[in-house]
């Protein structure tokens, strides 16, 4: 049996038009977290189990894997030794993956326009007076992926990636994000991390499998809500006033830090108790007010004096302090230099 065409192939058949780049928008992307999250899908991680008595040793995916294994034996507590691993794959294994992730987001947005930064050196949060080390604690234990210096020179080299000093990333993006909000352009500042969701302008959150989160536009007060799995969601300024009193875990800031520093306890304050403070709130006076309220009862109208996380002594300081100090954690940039004095925002707002 022969096959037979059914119709005729005239030049619009041939191919199929790309469609026309629409280079006013620009994605701006964190150059930091992709080549993190690169380099570290390009490595194998484990733990070698050594045997202290007979030197032996073996392999294992993690430590649970191997004490899963042992439950129920008793066994000296010196017995075996932990060694964390780490295996990388070539580089230009980790530098094709960027080259085709970098190309999906010109597809997904239809623009060439791309700008990638890169965090530099001297990030100011870094010399915050805190009681507890920002982004330190368990981020400062954690393995290295081996690959990522050679992705982020990568970036910078063939993919005009600019480091910046002195602030985040993130700083940057939303700086980038809030110039489009000014200037009506589509700038989107192209992140998984939540604390751009407080900066007016255009923003979006990579694919996480299968589901596409589309871009956001953020102006004004915003909304708080809870998603499908209970976690409090929001963006706006609202987002902004939640993490002022909820903190972030995965920054390591938390005001609840300081109370204990200074109270010896810690209040019990989670993330839905922040959403049941303002999610109902339809002004900025009143969710400030509702900050400020929440600061007074937590440090008291009386001054304090406490000890950083690296050991200098802060001498008598008031809660308006620790709101300040607090808002330079969270707030993320408008343009460089930016600095909202919290003292003269309660007064302006006429809460103090």
């Amino acid at each position: 049996m022969s096959f037979k065409p059914t119709g005729s192939i005239t030049d619009e058949h041939l191919f199929v038009q790309p469609p026309e780049r629409d280079n006013s928008v620009i994605v701006v992307v964190d150059g930091d977290e992709l080549a993190y999250v690169t380099a570290a899908a390009c490595e194998q991680r484990g733990v070698t189990i050594t045997n202290t008595q007979n030197e032996k040793s073996q392999g294992f995916k993690n430590k649970t894997e191997f004490f899963k294994m042992i439950k129920g034996l008793e066994y000296p507590d010196d017995l075996f030794t932990v060694e964390e691993t780490q295996v990388a794959e070539p580089p230009q294994n980790a530098y094709s993956t960027v080259k085709k992730k970098l190309f999906a987001i010109r597809e997904r947005f239809n623009t060439d326009n791309i700008e990638i930064y890169i965090g530099g050196v001297n990030n100011f949060r870094d010399s915050l007076p805190l009681p507890v080390k920002y982004k330190g604690g368990t981020r400062d234990n954690a393995m290295r992926p081996i690959l990522l210096d050679d992705i982020k020179n990568y970036l910078v080299q063939y993919h005009k990636a600019v480091v910046v000093d002195d602030i985040e990333a993130d700083d940057f993006l939303s700086i980038r994000s809030h110039a489009g909000f000014v200037s009506k352009q589509k700038i989107i500042a192209y992140t998984q991390d939540k604390d751009r969701l407080a900066t007016m302008g255009w923003s979006c959150c990579p694919d996480r499998g299968k589901k596409q989160f589309e871009p956001l536009y953020v102006d004004g007060l915003g909304l708080l809500e809870i998603d499908d799995k209970k976690k409090v969601r929001g963006h706006g300024r609202k987002w902004l006033y939640f993490q002022w009193i909820a903190g972030d875990k995965a920054d390591v800031y938390c005001p609840r830090d300081l109370v204990e520093v200074v109270k010896g306890t810690k209040p019990v304050f989670g993330e839905k108790k922040a959403y049941d403070l303002l999610a109902k709130l339809e002004t900025d006076k009143e969710c400030l007010q509702a900050v400020q309220d929440l600061y007074l009862d937590w440090f008291g109208k009386e001054q304090f004096s406490y000890m950083t996380w690296d050991g200098k002594e802060v001498k008598n300081v008031d809660y308006i302090f620790a709101m300040q100090l607090y808002l330079d954690c969270c707030r993320m940039l408008r343009w460089e230099g930016d600095k909202v004095v919290v003292r003269d925002m309660l007064t302006k707002m006429g809460v103090l």
